[in-house]
């Protein structure tokens, strides 16, 4: 009688849902193939995306539409060009910084803003260093009219 008294106790109970359910899931762990692919979105892509409106990425992000607009004017020379740059830089910064797309990858799936904003700052010297490289731009002259022309509209 005594063993029957201590079943019917509500931590009895609770241990024993606990244990069912455990084992009632990890049953199917093992079915789940180890190289299933998955629909995350390289760095590569998320780095398109982002600075150049390319792709899925770009559909997501709400202040790209000036950018496309722009990109649909161009003629087919300039959308060579503008691809061939594009490619160009992705290899800099690949060669240069190999870690910067798997970074920006990861700090972007983390999903938090703060680092995700972190990532994108560290991005400005790398891209910065890329173009340098590649064309004779001299990027800090750019950065500092484009500052004026903001200040100059307010924004």
């Amino acid at each position: 009688m005594n063993i029957l008294n201590n079943l019917r106790k509500p931590y009895f109970a609770i241990l024993l849902a606990t244990l069912i359910l455990f084992v009632s899931c990890s049953q199917y762990d093992d079915t789940i193939p180890e190289n299933i692919e998955t629909n995350r979105i390289t760095g590569k892509e998320l780095f398109k995306g982002i600075f150049f409106s390319e792709g899925n990425v770009s559909q997501r992000l709400s202040n790209f539409q000036d950018f496309k607009k722009l990109k649909s004017q161009f003629t087919s020379e300039q959308k060579t060009s503008f691809l061939n740059f594009q490619n160009n830089l992705i290899a800099q910064i690949d060669k240069s910084n190999p870690e910067y797309f798997t970074n920006l990858e990861n700090a972007i799936y983390t999903g938090n803003r703060v680092i995700i904003r972190n990532e994108l700052n560290n991005s400005k010297g790398i891209i910065k260093e890329a173009i340098q490289t590649l064309t004779s731009f001299d990027y800090d002259e750019i950065e500092k009219q484009i500052s004026q022309k903001k200040i100059k509209s307010g924004c």
